[in-house]
């Protein structure tokens, strides 16, 4: 979210081509502001003196699956909201791992938070 939107499809088309065989994988955010947690959270981050302009130019887990597969990493592109990799990448055990060492008092505000940030991982080969 911090890279202007401009350098970031040269930035992995130059990683890509660089790196024939490489995998990127990366954690950003994906709130798009177009509801009252991402608005606040936009708002926040703004506030703070923070641009944010990166952060709206791939709003949605899909924005990243283009700009990765624009960027050369076509081969192979898994891309989940951290909400999603916790309820279905997880295990039950892990989840309740997880669970047991931390008390969550706003399941909801968690859940949103969560919802607001991608994980993806992007390969430009096959294997």
């Amino acid at each position: 979210m911090y890279l202007p939107p401009a350098t970031r499809p040269p930035l992995f088309l130059a990683l890509s081509t660089t790196f024939p065989t490489s995998t990127v994988t990366l954690y950003d955010t994906i709130c798009d502001g177009r509801r009252g947690f991402g608005r606040m959270m936009l708002k926040n981050l703004r506030n703070a003196g923070l641009d944010v302009a990166g952060m709206a130019s791939t709003p949605t887990v899909a924005a990243w699956r283009e700009l990765l597969e624009g960027g050369g990493y076509g081969a192979k592109v898994e891309a989940v909201s951290m909400l999603t990799a916790y309820s279905k990448v997880l295990s039950g055990k892990e989840r309740a791992w997880g669970e047991g060492r931390e008390m969550l008092d706003e399941v909801e505000e968690w859940e949103m938070i969560m919802g607001c940030y991608v994980l993806a991982s992007a390969s430009n080969h096959a294997n």
